[in-house]
């Protein structure tokens, strides 16, 4: 199966596949032959990508004309199950492009045909929506609405069962709120004159999770349904206005659908059918509260996404991030380095940043030709100056989202509380003490704090990498993201 980190592997073994690969991929090796398919399950990523560019090659070639629809979807099917939940974003985002390449290009495909297709990539992208990094959701976003717009979809109503999947109620926030803010962007296209009642019942929860972020986001999902069939959409809330929570979000609600709503009657006092009036082109959905984007524009990469907490402003991931990456074997660390969740407030960069090798550290950029996959993870564990393991979980977080790590992400979230002033984790236990002696200060508006070193700067990219790399931040390996003390985790753990 797929795995996301340096690089490793010459040609020889690049052209190699194992017994078990080659029976698990004789449909795909059918097709495309054994070269592409083994790259694909190489370790290295760059082989990955050039063999799922060999696959768009043949899938835009005459030859996949003479190839069957059924053996062409069942081919690419299997080599998306090898990418398309792979832990590089880059190598995720070239499988969806494979996919999208293959429903465009296949000639009158039955609906099993690309179903197997379908089946495979879409669950990926759906809790792509609910990824840490915030380039990752809009990605998949955009690419789950370019979906949508295929003409097999429409014709085989492939998304709706999808993404109208009941969440299940132990959906982390950060799951929900995707979902919930892709529906908002989806809500056009779900037909929902006949889906209303199960796209309702994806967003009810929401409005009274305990997350206020899930909140804002079923809100705009109501209001965005709410512009395509009206009034319908108020009978299906069943809040009740004798519940103080209940009765306080139908307000909202209330609130922001009477700002999309059309001119009251003056004769009748009712207002005009709002799905009539959107398709003059007089509706449009409102923007939602300051810090959020409208549903609308939601997939938009040019906008920021919604934010995940009401913390400090952190930089966008670049695009070719790996969301985890597993440590050597033998030591005491995490499974994965978790990319957090990137907050609206600041700019994209201009430009995209030069590709990297399998050698340079994605995220300090230091390159050394002994960064082989092992040496890439010992470096992510001990050296990288913009990661940290945390003490609890032992997962490498990256800097910046420390302190959002431990207060949604880590083990041990439950007994961790947020300083209301300085906002950072502490124990819970601990909490009232350190109020009480009101000794921290929050950071200037506009700037975030440095979670180990507490200096203050402008949230991007570049200053939280000059801040790290550039002997800026004065604490140390071991310091803690909570108060800037050792952790007592020595620089070497053995089992």
């Amino acid at each position: 199966g797929g795995g996301g980190g340096g690089g490793g592997g010459g040609k020889d073994d690049e052209e190699k596949l194992s017994d078990k690969a080659r029976e698990e991929a004789a449909a795909a090796v059918a097709v495309f032959g054994e070269l592409p398919v083994a790259r694909v399950y190489a370790k290295a990523w760059s082989s990955k990508i050039q063999g799922l560019e060999d696959v768009q090659s043949f899938v835009k070639s005459p030859a996949s004309k003479k190839t069957g629809a059924a053996s062409l979807c069942a081919a690419v099917a299997q080599i998306l199950r090898v990418t398309v939940r792979d832990k590089l974003a880059k190598v995720q985002q070239k499988a969806f492009e494979t996919a999208h390449l293959a429903l465009e290009s296949v000639h009158g495909p039955a609906r099993a045909d690309a179903a197997a297709i379908v089946d495979v990539v879409l669950p990926a992208a759906l809790l792509a929506c609910g990824d840490m990094a915030a380039r990752t959701r809009e990605n998949a976003r955009e690419y789950i609405q370019q979906l949508a717009d295929l003409d097999v979809m429409k014709e085989h109503d492939l998304l709706s069962g999808a993404v109208l999947g009941r969440l299940s109620p132990k959906a982390a926030p950060r799951e929900a709120q995707g979902r919930l803010d892709l529906l908002a962007v989806l809500a056009s296209r779900l037909d929902l004159d006949t889906n209303l009642s199960s796209y309702m019942a994806v967003v009810a929860p929401g409005l009274m999770h305990a997350n206020s972020d899930v909140r804002r986001s079923a809100v705009d999902a109501v209001v965005a349904a709410y512009a395509v069939v009206g009034e319908g959409v108020m009978r299906e809330l069943q809040l009740s206005e004798n519940d103080p929570q209940g009765s306080q979000m139908l307000k909202t609600i209330r609130e922001k659908v009477a700002a999309i709503a059309p001119k009251k009657d003056k004769g009748k006092g009712k207002a005009a059918a709002p799905r009539k009036e959107k398709e003059k082109g007089k509706l449009a959905v409102p923007a939602p509260d300051s810090g959020r984007e409208s549903p609308s524009a939601a997939a938009s990469p040019s906008k920021s996404p919604p934010p995940q907490r009401a913390s400090p402003a952190k930089s966008p991931p670049p695009p070719r991030s790996p969301r985890a990456s597993p440590l050597p074997a033998g030591s005491v660390g995490p499974a994965t380095v978790v990319r957090g969740p990137r907050q609206p407030g600041r700019d994209l960069p201009s430009a995209s940043p030069p590709p990297l090798d399998d050698h340079t550290c994605i995220f300090c950029g230091k390159h050394d030709e002994a960064f082989d996959e092992a040496g890439m993870d010992t470096h992510f564990w001990k050296a990288c100056p913009m990661l940290r393991q945390c003490r609890h979980c032992k997962q490498v977080v990256e800097v910046c989202m420390l302190r959002e790590h431990w207060l949604t992400e880590c083990t041990a979230k439950d007994s961790m509380k947020e300083c209301p002033k300085c906002k950072a984790p502490k124990p819970a236990s601990e909490l009232s003490e350190h109020v009480k002696k009101n000794a921290c200060t929050a950071a200037p508006k506009g700037l975030v704090s440095c979670p180990l070193c507490r200096k203050c700067f402008a949230p991007s990219d570049e200053a939280w990498k000059n801040h790290l790399t550039g002997g800026t931040c004065t604490a140390g390996r071991d310091a803690d993201a909570s108060d800037g003390k050792k952790t007592g985790i020595p620089r070497t753990v053995k089992r």
